[in-house]
């Protein structure tokens, strides 16, 4: 079952694909995540931000 936090991205949250649930989930982060220390939320962010790069990186590369 979807957690309250992943619920408020989008009503058709399923629908989206992995990097905009990523990239909306990056853009308010505090709101999605458990966490309340900024340096957690730092290591989060930064974890995120790698993960997209990788996504795009490889999106570009394909044919």
């Amino acid at each position: 079952m979807p957690s309250a936090a992943f619920a408020s991205i989008a009503p058709h949250a399923k629908t989206m694909p992995a990097a905009a649930k990523a990239e909306a989930k990056l853009a308010d982060l505090p709101s999605h995540s458990l966490h309340t220390d900024p340096a957690t939320l730092d290591r989060k962010r930064a974890v995120i931000e790698a993960a997209l790069a990788r996504a795009r990186a490889r999106q570009s590369s394909r044919p």
